[in-house]
């Protein structure tokens, strides 16, 4: 795996970011300037924890006194954004007629997603059949998708570039239709996807998704140019 690094003594802060991503240490959040550390990353930290508390008390005993104002700790499951079989959409997002939600019953959502992107199929679209023997249409690996992917994993840049697009995915924070995952790619070809509860769908028409009354239609327009 150091073979695949930036070195250390060349750019310290690629080196470790790198570093962070190739473990599997943590990943970028929804939010910017958050992230999420996955459980090898956290059993690390509560072993330097472990580590720090021992070397205070041994150090310093009870002569230390440390006046903390405020701590807050919110740990939660980590659940990561992959793609998993059909669920039905909220009825705000139904109701723009925006989006194409295939009906699948396999962890395929992505690839089926960018399909419906590639073929434009008018009747019926949400039919997972009209997607199943199109697959070579894409380069890909079967096996790498089959369990689903997650929105910020690095198979999507790869996926980019064998076949020559951009793949922007947006999602719900606070029930208001945000980015999740734009793309830094320079080709023509942009597709938009919509994920919610672990699965993937295709945005048809950005403008009548892009907000009620089109109000953010501008706003999200000016995202995908990064």
């Amino acid at each position: 795996m150091s073979k695949k690094l930036t070195k250390r003594s060349e750019d310290y802060s690629k080196w470790y970011n790198e570093l962070v991503v190739k473990a599997d240490l943590a990943e970028n959040a929804a939010v910017r300037g958050c992230m999420v550390i996955k459980p090898y990353g956290y059993a690390i930290w509560e072993n330097m924890q472990k580590e720090l508390d021992a070397m205070f008390k041994e150090t310093y005993d009870d002569t230390l006194v440390i006046k903390l104002n405020h701590l807050e700790i919110i740990v939660t499951d980590y659940k990561p954004k992959i793609g998993t079989s059909f669920v039905e959409l909220p009825a705000f997002i139904k109701n723009k007629k925006a989006v194409v939600n295939i009906k699948n019953d396999d962890r395929l959502c992505f690839i089926y997603s960018i399909l419906a992107h590639k073929l434009k199929v008018k009747n019926h679209p949400e039919r997972v059949k009209q997607y199943k023997d199109k697959l070579d249409l894409l380069k890909f690996k079967h096996e790498q998708y089959e369990n689903g992917v997650e929105v910020n994993s690095n198979k999507i840049l790869h996926f980019e570039k064998a076949n020559e697009m951009c793949v922007n995915i947006y999602g719900l924070i606070d029930n208001e239709i945000s980015p999740l995952r734009l793309s830094k790619m320079e080709y023509e070809d942009i597709v938009n996807l919509f994920y919610y509860e672990g699965h993937y769908t295709y945005i048809k028409s950005f403008p009548r998704f892009a907000g009620a009354d089109g109000k953010n239609k501008h706003t999200y327009q000016r995202c995908l140019k990064g």
